[in-house]
């Protein structure tokens, strides 16, 4: 879409700290409007993207109050071309928790936006390397997650979590992963 791509080419420019830190496997349906973008942006660099969201009429929501967490903000903007909207989540700090409760704070910021690359599918969006991926899907799933029931073999994960596992292991260097450690992310 023309406004994600005009975006995130001034994202680059000014450069902004920021990355599309999940949920990369369906990046292709965040770009072209079909789902949302994740966002993770750099709170030093917070007053220029608002100043760029402002620049391309991204408007921001407040979502209702069961879905309103701190250090999470929403917006939408309307791409001209092809009558979508697209729907931003920016997160200024790593959140996760539960569905509808976002209640751990886990202090990833850094190595997910010092380690940032060019997407290879979408050049001009940044992402976190495959690697450092799976690390924070397992930690997202494993904080979402009943361990009780996992150790019962009464818990069935859903399809679309069985998809990104399977996608971001066929797509990471495994040996970067068992090497990656968090106190030292280089």
């Amino acid at each position: 879409l023309k406004l994600i791509r005009e975006f995130f080419n001034e994202l680059n420019e000014k450069n902004v700290e920021y990355c599309h830190f999940k949920s990369n496997i369906r990046l292709s349906e965040s770009v072209n409007g079909i789902t949302d973008l994740d966002l993770l942006v750099s709170q030093n660099k917070q007053i220029i993207f608002k100043e760029i969201l402002h620049k391309y009429s991204i408007k921001q929501i407040i979502p209702p109050k069961h879905k309103d967490y701190k250090y999470i903000e929403h917006y939408v903007g309307f791409d001209e071309e092809s009558g979508k909207i697209v729907h931003f989540h920016v997160h200024y700090r790593f959140r996760t928790g539960k569905h509808l409760l976002k209640d751990y704070f886990i202090p990833l910021e850094d190595i997910l936006l010092c380690n940032a690359v060019y997407d290879d599918r979408y050049s001009i969006i940044k992402i976190p390397p495959k690697h450092i991926q799976l690390a924070i899907f397992i930690m997202r799933i494993a904080v979402k997650t009943n361990i009780k029931q996992i150790f019962k073999n009464k818990y069935v994960f859903p399809k679309h979590i069985h998809e990104e596992l399977d996608f971001l292991i066929k797509n990471t260097d495994l040996d970067d992963f068992k090497r990656f450690n968090i106190g030292n992310p280089k």
